[in-house]
C-alpha cells in the first residue's frame, strides 16, 4: 500500500518538473497546480498549503533568473568576441523590473497582512481557476509561435526594390543629427517628389541656369552662417538613368521646426524634428503609471493567496518597455522572487507553517523542480523563438488543464 507521502512523490514528481520548465521559460508560477493538490488533496491546511507554493516559486524564480542572466551574458559577450551577426544579442536591461521592487514590496505586504487575518475565510480562491486564465496566455504565444514560422517560411523579397537615398545636411549641428537616410521603393517609378520653392512666374531657361548657384550659396552659407539653423539640402539620387533625370531636384531651403506628417513618413520621408523634452517625460511617466497600475493588484492578489504573477509580470515589462520575449521573463522573474520571498519569510516570521509536517514534501517538491527548471533554462537559452514559443504555450495547456480538473476530483 503507497503511503499518502509515497502518492505525493510519485504525482508531483513529473508535475514540478513541468512547472519548474514553465517557471524558466515563461515565468509560471507553481500555485495553479501545488495548493489546489495540498489543499484538497492532501489536506495540509490552508498556510501549508499556500506556504509550500511561495517556497516553490521563490526559489525556482531566483535560480531561473541567476542562471538565465548567466547563460544570456555569456551568449551575448560570444557572439559580440566573434563578431558573428548570426547570433541575436539579446537586451537584457533590468531597469524596468528594479524601478517596480518597492511597488512590488508594499502591495505584497498589504495582501500577506489581510490573508494573515482573512486568508482562512475565503478558502475558495485556493481551488483552482487560475487555469482558464492561463489558456488565454497559451493561446497568445501560439499565435507568436505561428506568426514566427510565418515570417520564417516567407521571407520577404527586397531584391528587386530599388534603393532611394535621402541626405539632410545641417549647418549648425554634427554628423550625427545628419543621418543618411536609405529607403527603399516597391516600384523604379514611385520617385520622391519634393515641392520647390522656387518663384513659379520664372521660366524653364532661368530655373536651369539658377541650379548650380542656388546649390553653391546654399552650402557656403550653411556652413558660415551659424544662425541659419535649419537650412537643410536634401539630394535625391537614382539608381535608374533615363532622359528624365532633370525632374529630380533638390530641396534649397526648408523653413525653421518643419515636420512631415505621419503619411509623408510612411512614403519614405524622414522627420526633421524630435519630440520635446516635456512630451518624452509625460510619456514616460504615463507608461510608467500603467505599469504601476496594473501590477500592484497583482502584488496584492499574489501576497494573499500566494500566486507567483511571474507570467504576468513578464509579459507586463516586455510589453510595456518593448523586451524580447526572454529578457521580459528574466524581469518577471526578478519581480517574482521578490514577492514569493517576502510571502516565504513572512510565513516563517509569523509562524504560520508546520515545519515537522511540511519538510518532507519542500524538499521533494524543489528536488525535481528544480530540474525542471535546469531543463527549462537551456531551452530558454538555445531554442529559437519559434521552438520557444511553442514550447511556452504547450507548457501553459498542460498546467492550466491539470489546474482546472484538480478541483472536480477532489469532489
Amino acid at each position: 500500500m503507497v503511503s499518502k507521502f509515497g502518492l505525493f512523490v510519485l504525482i508531483f514528481a513529473p508535475l514540478d518538473i513541468i512547472i519548474g520548465i514553465g517557471t524558466a521559460i515563461i515565468g509560471i508560477t507553481a500555485w495553479g497546480i501545488v495548493v489546489p493538490l495540498c489543499f484538497l488533496g492532501w489536506q495540509l491546511g490552508v498556510f501549508n498549503s499556500v506556504f509550500l507554493s511561495f517556497f516553490m516559486d521563490f526559489i525556482d524564480s531566483l535560480y531561473s533568473f541567476t542562471m538565465l542572466m548567466i547563460f544570456i551574458k555569456r551568449k551575448n559577450r560570444r557572439a559580440k568576441e566573434l563578431n558573428n551577426k548570426n547570433i541575436e544579442q539579446i537586451d537584457l536591461r533590468l531597469g524596468p523590473a528594479l524601478r517596480f521592487i518597492p511597488v512590488i514590496i508594499g502591495a505584497t505586504l498589504l495582501g500577506l497582512f489581510l490573508a494573515k487575518d482573512y486568508l482562512k475565510s475565503y478558502t475558495s480562491f485556493l481551488e483552482g481557476g487560475i487555469g482558464y486564465f492561463m489558456l488565454v496566455f497559451a493561446a497568445a504565444f501560439f499565435y507568436k509561435a505561428f506568426r514566427a514560422r510565418y515570417v520564417r517560411l516567407h521571407p520577404k523579397n527586397t531584391s528587386n526594390l530599388t534603393p532611394l537615398r535621402l541626405t539632410a545636411i545641417n549647418s549648425d549641428q554634427s554628423h550625427q543629427d545628419n543621418d543618411l537616410a536609405v529607403l527603399s521603393i516597391d516600384h523604379q517609378n514611385d520617385y520622391l517628389n519634393l515641392e520647390s520653392d522656387s518663384d513659379s512666374n520664372l521660366d524653364q531657361e532661368n530655373k536651369n541656369e539658377s541650379k548650380d548657384e542656388s546649390k553653391n550659396e546654399i552650402k557656403n552659407d550653411s556652413l558660415d552662417d551659424p544662425k541659419n539653423e535649419y537650412k537643410i539640402k536634401y539630394e535625391l539620387s537614382f539608381s535608374k538613368n533615363d532622359e528624365n533625370d532633370d525632374q529630380i531636384t533638390s530641396d534649397e531651403t526648408r523653413q525653421q521646426n518643419q515636420i512631415f506628417d505621419q503619411n509623408s513618413l510612411n512614403e519614405g520621408l524622414i522627420r526633421n524634428k524630435k519630440p520635446s523634452k516635456k512630451y518624452r517625460y509625460f510619456m514616460e511617466f504615463l507608461r510608467h503609471f500603467i505599469v504601476i497600475l496594473l501590477i500592484f493588484p497583482w502584488g496584492m492578489i499574489g501576497g494573499f493567496i500566494g500566486f507567483g504573477v511571474g507570467l504576468i509580470f513578464s509579459v507586463i515589462i516586455m510589453t510595456a518597455f518593448k523586451l524580447p520575449t526572454i529578457s521580459g521573463v528574466i524581469n518577471g522573474n526578478l519581480l517574482s522572487a521578490t514577492l514569493t520571498g517576502l510571502g516565504f519569510f513572512f510565513y516563517i516570521g509569523f509562524d504560520l507553517v508546520d515545519w515537522s509536517l511540511m519538510y518532507p514534501y519542500m524538499l521533494v517538491s524543489i528536488l525535481f523542480s528544480m530540474i525542471g527548471t535546469s531543463i527549462g533554462i537551456f531551452f530558454a537559452s538555445f531554442f529559437s523563438k519559434e521552438k520557444l514559443f511553442f514550447l511556452m504555450a504547450t507548457i501553459l495547456v498542460i498546467c492550466s488543464i491539470i489546474s482546472i480538473i484538480i478541483p472536480y476530483v477532489n469532489r
